[in-house]
């Protein structure tokens, strides 16, 4: 009973500890204009990646690696909201991301 409720106790925290490695942020960016989105990268064996090409209504235009990090640069080309979710990954793990970063991004208008 002991070992079952151990085992349940430690993918409790294993699953915690997955949750904990996922932010989310809010960006506004205007109609036109771009945005910068800089990762960091604390290792070199892992690098950041897009986890879908976001819709039309942001266009990838430049990537650049930086002594810290990554610096994702979008253009706003449409209206609306767009959800950018970035992984922390290792191409020689196979366990998925070590981190997981979503933007939800508002396109607006002018004013």
């Amino acid at each position: 009973m002991r070992r079952i409720f151990f085992t349940a106790a430690l993918f409790s925290l294993l699953a915690a500890a997955v949750v904990l490695a996922q932010v989310e942020e809010t960006k506004t960016v205007v109609l036109g204009d771009t945005m910068a989105v800089t990762l960091d990268t604390p290792n070199p064996d892992y690098h950041w990646e897009v986890d879908e090409q976001p819709d039309v209504r942001l266009a990838l235009m430049d990537t650049q690696k930086t002594a810290d990090g990554e610096v994702w640069t979008f253009k706003a080309l449409g209206y609306g909201m767009v959800t950018l979710t970035f992984n922390y990954v290792n191409p020689e793990e196979k366990d998925g991301p070590a981190k997981k970063i979503i933007y939800h991004v508002t396109v607006a208008k002018k004013e």
